[in-house]
């Protein structure tokens, strides 16, 4: 809605009416301008499942995957008009995830028979099979798989309450357990800045460092059961299903602050997903209805009935213009999705009014910026290290106790961080370092906080390996670390 600000001085009162309302009109229009509908109109249907668990899409948009209790994986040409029934036939226990990779020519494949699988796509061949626990295991239900940024590892786990990793290029299938928790891990997946697998497992979410393997950071639902999660496409939000009170519950990322819910269906266990361009999520389980919300408003757009049972799965096509739906009835179904602008009712005439003469603001007056001194201090270097890359990232939090420490770092007398309150979530800088030269990084002390003195701890990673260091300075020494490019550097 726009606002619209006049200033009413020497105005006639009785003319001040007559300004408010043509105003109004005015802003109501706008905001029935901005007003729109979605619709979702069939596009195939595909029957190829007893019960459906799990659909998604290629990275091309192409083709589909779908698994079910059938313990069938079906892959469907979506520009084909003729069926290829495609059937990976493998597991002995339904299908819980999947996912594409190599560019669309391999697919992994997640089971309650405890089982990681990795399928030839044109062959439809089984490549190799990990396990997530022993055959004869009690608890050996695989519920999700993720991949690594550049497809090399894939992350596992399920009713066993632990994360496997395997290295995919390796003749090596038996995984390593990276995670365990005290409750089975219902999902998993990595965050978009590629440094954490968010990990689901009961109340909780909790984000493993992808580099160190170790968790970092823990949310907790109290009043739900964490059954899904998903990152919007610009990595700003992260979202969860709870099949315990049936909402869709949002954090901001990376800060990882709670932005909100949506009571958006029963209690049971669905999918989620952002649409490409963050304005929608999709979500299921509204009786055998999906749905689309506004993630802004946190309003409901659409809601469609079609099938005969639960939808559990659901996914955005790549182009964000089709969802790609999975029910219990044993049919997918594709839908494309669009957008129609509602028309604004006709406005009244205005009424006639005199000339308005508006009062011009007073000018502001300038206010000079505050002058920042450069600490004066003597520069300490602690040590030295090497880096197999000129572009480094470089991350700095409080490992200790938050008492309200400020600090800034420099690099080659150039200000990398200025007046930084030190907190224990990581701040993470892309810097680029000169060759042929020691590059200095300096903290230097601005405010000591409750505890002197200012204690960072730095991470820097050059793409091949993390080296932490730990820096104290205060208002007389300032520590510092020197770094050298050296592309030999193990």
């Amino acid at each position: 809605m726009a606002v619209i600000l006049f200033y009413v001085k020497d105005i006639p009162q009785n003319m001040q009416k007559t300004l408010f309302v043509t105003v109004l009109l005015l802003s109501c229009s706008a905001v029935w301008a901005q007003q729109t509908k979605l619709k979702a109109e069939l596009v195939k249907v595909f029957n190829d499942h007893t019960n459906v668990e799990y659909v998604t899409f290629n990275e091309k948009g192409s083709q589909i995957a779908s698994g079910g209790q059938d313990n069938l994986i079906q892959i469907n040409d979506l520009y084909n008009t003729t069926p290829t029934n495609n059937v990976l036939k493998g597991h002995t226990g339904l299908i819980n995830d999947l996912k594409f990779i190599n560019n669309d020519k391999q697919l992994l494949s997640a089971s309650n028979d405890g089982t990681l699988k990795l399928w030839d796509i044109a062959t439809q061949k089984e490549l190799k099979s990990y396990a997530n626990a022993p055959s004869y295991s009690l608890f050996k239900e695989n519920y999700f798989l993720a991949v690594s940024p550049n497809q090399q590892f894939a992350y596992f786990g399920g009713k066993n309450a632990k994360v496997n990793k395997v290295d995919l290029n390796s003749v090596n299938i038996t995984p390593k357990v990276v995670f365990a928790s005290g409750f089975h891990i219902t999902c998993g997946i990595t965050t978009p800045d590629q440094k954490y697998l968010a990990i689901g497992c009961g109340k909780d979410i909790q984000l493993m460092n992808l580099t160190t393997e170790k968790i970092d950071y823990k949310v907790t639902y109290p009043n739900g059961f964490i059954n899904d999660i998903q990152f919007s496409k610009n990595g700003k939000l992260m979202a969860a299903w709870s099949e315990g009170d049936g909402t869709i519950q949002f954090w901001e990322y990376p800060s990882l602050k709670p932005a909100g819910s949506i009571a958006a269906g029963y209690k049971s266990y669905c999918h989620i997903d952002f649409s490409k361009d963050d304005r929608w999520i999709a979500s299921a389980n509204k009786g055998n209805n999906f749905c689309i919300w506004d993630v802004a408003t946190r309003k409901l757009l659409l809601e469609m009935p079609y099938h005969k049972a639960p939808i559990t799965t659901l996914q955005f096509s790549p182009d964000g213009t089709h969802l790609l739906v999975g029910s219990h009835d044993g049919s997918v179904t594709l839908w494309k999705i669009t957008t129609e602008e509602i028309q604004a009712p006709p406005a009244p005439p205005t009424p006639p009014a005199p000339p308005v003469v508006i009062a011009a603001p007073p000018k502001p007056v300038p206010i000079p910026a505050p002058v920042v001194k450069q600490p004066t201090t003597n520069v300490v270097t602690k040590s030295t290290i090497k880096v197999a890359n000129q572009d480094v990232i470089l991350d700095v939090w409080d490992d200790e106790q938050e008492d309200g420490d400020v600090l800034s770092l420099v690099l080659n007398d150039q200000p990398l961080l200025e007046n930084y309150k030190l907190i224990k979530l990581r701040k993470s800088i892309k810097i680029h370092l000169e060759a042929g030269i020691t590059n200095l990084l300096i903290m230097h002390a601005i405010d000591l906080g409750k505890t002197p003195p200012n204690t960072a701890a730095l991470s820097i990673y050059d793409g091949k390996r993390t080296r932490l260091v730990r820096l104290s300075s205060d208002f007389k020494d300032s520590q510092a670390i020197g770094i050298v490019y050296d592309p030999n550097a193990k």
